[in-house]
């Protein structure tokens, strides 16, 4: 297991949990010497109490490249200190980070295979605790893959950056360069450790790799390959090689003013609703539904949609849009009608080995397949699994009735969502859990993905 000392880093999700931003600068120095400066730039950004960042000098026209993770209530202050406190500093041009397109290290640890329990129930003392070497705490977290372990070569390699500048540039254009950078990357292996970030200010996109020694002369094939292949798309790109295999100061772990920055704010409730802690919500509604996601949500394994679904309806409730509550809910459940409903006959001849109409017996409905409501589809995937015998899943038979009157008092005008959003909430969620499972059985056996929004 790593130390801090000695590898030891955070998954860069654990630095959006807590509402940090990734920033590079690029930075001129005049009469620049690295050694000579280290010292006042350690005190400096000491004295900000940041975290999680690297220095490295360069060659080119900059002499610095700084990577740093900042929560937003510090970053002008940051940058202010590149720009007037170092002494010699002529002007640091920003990169903020608006998307991580590729890491090196997702292979082992993509943001999809990580414990998210785990993330969910993350906070800054659990944090600070490992930050402080317990060895208990630090070993869950490396287990759960949100502490992770550096292993760079680093005494016969070159850091490189390659900052990519486009033209007539278009969310299309963009990706596409995205998409052709990472595959060349993936293609040419003497490209060690790359990573690929998407955002804006001082270029479009900025590529991060190593490369070995011998290897040297291989580095003009990226830029080369966006000069060529990208033409048209690509206006230019700048190289920039560092002094040292290492970066000249930096810490990985997460500093203070990020801790100072988020106190008193439940991170699981923000991660939810971001404008939990900003929009001016009644501070009754806002108390209740805090204790309602502490209570009845926290600690649960939460997907992408699943949080989706909570932020889009208990925002409308925070807001006193019940018009919004009843779109949330109303899309959720005819997005899924309309999944089974599409879906129920080839999953039911596919594992009952029998005509679609046997199960439709058995479960003792007759008409046609595109009148059937949400709980009749269900009523039908329950009979199938159970006449194929999925022993492992005749937990999904059956039990729906909650979903159900959910369902058609939303649709049907029978409810006042505002005056029983808690009700109504846990009444879905208690189905949760056992339809994201059904559904994801059908996406296995069809091979069709649900294409709903919630």
């Amino acid at each position: 297991m790593p130390t801090w000392e000695h590898g030891a880093f955070w998954h860069h999700v654990v630095h959006e949990r807590l509402g940090e931003k990734l920033h590079y600068y690029f930075v001129r120095i005049q009469a620049f010497d690295p050694d000579v400066m280290k010292p006042s730039l350690e005190e400096t950004l000491r004295s900000l109490r940041v975290g999680s960042f690297r220095v490295f000098p360069v060659f080119g026209q900059f002499d610095l490249i700084v990577r740093a993770w900042l929560h937003p209530t510090i970053e002008n202050q940051f940058r202010a200190c590149l720009d007037g406190h170092i002494e010699g500093a002529r002007g640091a041009h920003p990169f903020a980070v608006t998307h991580i397109d590729h890491r090196y290290y997702w292979d082992k640890a993509s943001p999809e295979t990580l414990d998210k329990q785990l993330l969910e129930t993350l906070d800054d003392e659990i944090i600070k605790t490992a930050q402080r070497e317990d060895e208990e705490a630090l070993q869950r977290l490396y287990g759960g893959k949100l502490v992770l372990e550096r292993h760079d070569p680093t005494n016969h390699s070159l850091l490189v950056f390659v900052a990519i500048h486009l033209e007539n540039v278009t969310n299309e254009i963009h990706h596409q360069v995205v998409r052709k950078t990472i595959r060349f990357l993936h293609e040419n292996p003497e490209f060690l450790f790359p990573s690929v970030y998407s955002g804006y200010g001082f270029c479009h996109i900025l590529v991060k790799t190593k490369i070995r020694l011998k290897d040297y002369f291989k580095l003009e094939r990226l830029p080369n390959y966006l000069g060529s292949e990208l033409r048209g798309f690509v206006s230019r790109t700048e190289t920039y090689l560092a002094h040292r295999p290492e970066h000249l100061l930096g810490w990985p772990e997460i500093g203070d003013s990020t801790f100072t920055a988020i106190q008193g704010r439940d991170l699981f409730i923000e991660g939810i609703i971001p404008e939990f802690y900003t929009d001016p919500f009644s501070k009754a509604d806002a108390t209740a539904v805090g204790r309602f996601l502490t209570d009845n949500v926290k600690g649960s394994a939460l997907g992408v949609l699943d949080r989706k679904l909570l932020r889009d309806y208990l925002l409308g409730f925070l807001h006193q849009k019940e018009s919004d509550m009843k779109k949330t809910i109303a899309n959720f459940v005819i997005d899924h009608e309309g999944f089974l409903r599409d879906r129920h006959k080839e999953f039911c001849e596919r594992i009952t080995k029998q005509p679609v109409h046997a199960v439709y017996e058995a479960a003792e409905i007759g008409k046609s397949n595109d009148l059937f409501t949400l709980h009749e589809c269900l009523k039908i995937y329950g009979v199938a699994i159970k006449s194929a015998n999925l022993t492992d899943k005749l937990h999904l038979c059956g039990g729906w009735e909650p979903l159900a009157q959910v369902r058609n008092a939303v649709l049907h005008g029978r409810v006042n969502l505002v005056a029983q959003w808690k009700e109504q909430l846990q009444k879905v969620l208690s189905q949760l859990p056992r339809l994201r499972e059904l559904v994801a059985l059908i996406e296995t056996e069809t091979r069709k993905k649900y294409p709903g929004s919630y």
